[in-house]
């Protein structure tokens, strides 16, 4: 953003000053040839004043062509120190300056590498379309088979677990996670347990940042707060002026996830090969941890307080490494120990159920058919017959 130059009644460039002020024998020479860009500084070897006829425009200016160019908006009448280089640019399209110089300061021009530019203030992210609006609540066992699609979605946790695979990878949703679907990306969604709520919004957006792809969010304080507004917006779509809030509240919502991310990657970069030998032991530790405690009904929120890291963190080294989220790879583990078990023939099918920490028969018996095609019963009885 520009500063006016009547900001600064004085700085190392120049000095405000009054009509009066500027001396007799300067002579007025009208201005309005401006352009947007410029290689060209000029500098004079005595004071020269300079005005806004009309329009708005831009004065870059610099000490010398080795120093840092600045940028104002010309306001006022402005008394350029002898030596300084400047330009005038223009913002708008119709824009006219003033300049009063001595009669025989004739400007001496110096070309530059590089064009001078005003820094345009546009937008550069669209949502030229939201689709639909809504909010779910899903109960285990849910499962939406699935799909792909032209447009985008995005889907945000209000409470419970949702599981989705997205291009066949495999992500684990809690309490504000984020999500989005890219447009033809192939996605599903399941609920395994509980009740799981959340809101999802379908939108057209422009250009695609593929940045936001195949990674799960988590809302901060802010950002939640930015959510809970753009779903009062869209509940209450006849007030006026709400449709605009809500584009507006979900674009600003998604630039700060953008931003997020690019702050992200440049900490990646500087950084990689520290966290690559950090998650690769620390994988190591809440493995073995997993496979200690697995008949203790280990949970996610175990290695959390055991390894004091959060669920995010958790989640992000599993899918970076193992391509699977730590609950899926806790169920893989205990329906692999739960065969074991069966195979040792010292404990009923409810016993082994509790003891691999699952909430009842019936939910054991579903995850072991789910996961070898085949219910526990009749893979106990299938280890008689034999």
């Amino acid at each position: 953003m520009y500063n006016k130059t009547t900001s600064f009644n004085q700085t190392k460039y120049y000095n405000i000053v009054s009509q009066a002020e500027i001396q007799a024998n300067y002579e007025y020479i009208a201005y309005d040839s401006l352009h947007k860009y410029s290689s060209l500084l000029m500098y004079f070897n005595k004071t020269i004043y300079v005005q806004s006829l009309y329009g708005i425009i831009a004065l870059m200016i610099a000490e010398s062509p080795e120093h840092q160019v600045e940028q104002y908006i010309l306001h006022g009448i402005v008394a350029i120190h002898p030596g300084m280089h400047f330009y005038l640019l223009k913002i708008t399209d119709d824009a006219k300056a003033a300049i009063y110089r001595s009669p025989e300061d004739l400007p001496k021009y110096y070309q530059m590498n590089y064009p001078i530019m005003i820094n345009d203030v546009k937008e550069t992210f669209f949502l030229p379309q939201i689709y639909a609006s809504y909010y779910q609540i899903k109960k285990a066992p849910y499962y939406y088979d699935f799909e792909k699609h032209y447009y985008w979605e995005m889907t945000v946790i209000n409470s419970g677990v949702l599981q989705t695979n997205i291009d066949g990878k495999n992500f684990e949703l809690h309490k504000n996670d984020l999500v989005f679907y890219g447009p033809f990306q192939k996605h599903n969604q399941r609920v395994e347990e509980g009740i799981c709520t959340y809101v999802t919004i379908m939108f057209d957006s422009f250009p695609i940042n593929k940045t936001l792809l195949n990674h799960v969010f988590t809302l901060d304080q802010n950002q939640s707060r930015l959510m809970e507004d753009i779903v009062r917006y869209s509940d209450d779509d006849d007030q006026e002026y709400n449709n605009e809030l809500f584009v507006n509240q979900l674009k600003e919502l998604i630039l700060l996830l953008l931003k997020d991310t690019a702050k992200q990657s440049h900490r990646n970069h500087q950084s990689t090969t520290m966290r690559f030998n950090f998650e690769n032991d620390l994988l190591n530790n809440i493995l073995e941890y997993i496979h200690d405690n697995l008949e203790g009904g280990v949970k996610v929120v175990d290695l959390c307080d055991t390894f004091a890291i959060s669920r995010a963190t958790i989640q992000s080294i599993f899918n970076n490494n193992l391509e699977m989220t730590p609950k899926q790879y806790i169920n893989s583990v205990r329906l692999k120990q739960a065969k074991v078990l069966i195979n040792e023939s010292k404990h009923t099918l409810s016993e082994i159920a509790n003891r691999l920490g699952y909430s009842s028969i019936h939910y054991f018996s579903r995850a072991f058919k789910e996961a070898f095609d085949v219910t526990p019963s009749d893979y106990a009885k299938s280890l008689v017959r034999k």
